[in-house]
C-alpha cells in the first residue's frame, strides 16, 4: 500500500496539515515533497510526526523569528504506562 506523507484537513477556523516524516528517506525529500511550504508559507496549523529523524530540519523549525513553532517530544518513561513529555517553543 501507499501512504500519504501529508494529509490536509479543512476546518472553519483554519486548515490543518498532518505530516508524517517517518516515510521520508532524506532531507532532500522534504523539499521535493513541498513540505517546507506548510511551515513557512501556507499559514496552516501543522502537526508533524518524526521530525527528529531530520535534526537539521527540526532545528530550523525551532529557530523561526515568529516563535510560532512548538516542539512536543513524547518518550517512554520508566513505567511503561507513562510517557515523558517535553514542550519547547521555537526562538
Amino acid at each position: 500500500p501507499t501512504f500519504a506523507i501529508a494529509h490536509e484537513y479543512h476546518a472553519p477556523r483554519g486548515d490543518v496539515v498532518h505530516v508524517d516524516f517517518y516515510r521520508l528517506k532524506n532531507e532532500a525529500e522534504i523539499e521535493e515533497a513541498g513540505i517546507e511550504s506548510y511551515f513557512w508559507e501556507r499559514g496552516v496549523l501543522v502537526l508533524a510526526e518524526w521530525t527528529s529523524l531530520f535534526p537539521k530540519f527540526e532545528a530550523a523549525l525551532l529557530k523561526t523569528k515568529e516563535s510560532r513553532n512548538w516542539l512536543v517530544k513524547m518518550s517512554f518513561a520508566e513505567d511503561p504506562a507513562l510517557r515523558d513529555i517535553e514542550i519547547r517553543l521555537g526562538k
